[in-house]
Order: C-alpha cells, then structure tokens, then sequence
C-alpha cells in the first residue's frame, strides 16, 4: 500500500482545485444569458455566443435609455466602456492599465453568463492639474492632468 501511494504521488499529476466560480462551457454559437444591474433592478438579456461588448451596450441602450457613450459597465475588477472621445474604440482599465482596442467579444472579456456586470451612467468627466499648496502658493506635482470621473450606480428614477 505504501508503494502505491509513493507511485501514485510520484508518477500522477498533481490535482489543481477547481475555479470556485462556476463556468459555463459554451461554444461560440449557443446563446448565453448576460445579467446586468442596472438602475436598481437586473436586467436579463439573451445576447448570441460570438456577441461583443458594443452590441450588449446597444441593448442596455434600448432597455434603459442610457446612452452608449454613457455606460460604465464594472466587471471582473474592470471598468468597461466606450467613450466617444475614443472614436467607437473600447476602453478596459483595470486600475492600473487602460487597454483602448477595437470591440471584443464578451467571450473576451471572460463574460459568459455565470455573474451579473453592473452598469453605471457617466455624469461628468474632467482633466485636472496634479497641485496642492496653500496661502495663494500653489506648487505643481506633475506635468500630466490626472482624469477624474463622476459616475451613478443604480440612480433614482425620476418620474
């Protein structure tokens, strides 16, 4: 018996554990079911295997009424949109990293169903001078802008 436990540890492959986050195997053709939090409540959409992000935006679009250019969409630690500025081009910053690339495929961006992405609505964005001082003495940090935004999730709906 002790023979086959130093066999079996010696010659089989180490066990990895499993992703406790359940994935659902697709193939790039079935539809998948993409929930999005959106405005206080979750909206379910089917959207096509090979979908990307800009037609699931096009949808929340025609759903909520937020426009694409507007939508901040927080997935996997990731921020998600695609600002006019960008001319169409998709932005994923991660906190660190801001990737600026054509559409992706949600498949891509790892979305494939098995959690819900969270929508917001760009109110304002802004550049501003990296400074700090005081008593009319203003001494400069940096020579770049830092980026500011101003986000909503799950606003009020007005009547």
């Amino acid at each position: 018996i002790l023979a086959q436990a130093i066999w079996a540890r010696v010659c089989l492959p180490p066990q990895v554990p499993a992703d406790p986050r359940p994935r659902v195997s697709r193939s790039p053709l079935t539809a998948m079911k993409v929930d999005v939090v959106v405005n206080k409540k979750t909206v379910s959409m089917d959207m096509a295997g090979t979908a990307k992000i800009g037609e699931l935006m096009k949808s929340l679009n025609i759903e909520e009424g937020i426009d694409v250019a507007k939508q901040v969409l927080l997935y996997d630690h990731k921020q998600i949109r695609m600002p006019s500025y960008e001319g169409g081009k998709l932005v994923v910053y991660d906190g660190k990293n801001r990737e600026v690339s054509d559409d992706k495929s949600l498949t891509d961006l790892k979305i494939d169903g098995s959690e819900p992405l969270v929508c917001g609505e760009l109110q304002d964005e802004w550049l501003e001078d990296m400074k700090w001082g005081a008593f009319s003495h203003t001494i400069y940090e940096a020579d770049y802008l830092k980026h500011r935004e101003y986000i909503v999730f799950n606003a009020q709906q007005q009547n």
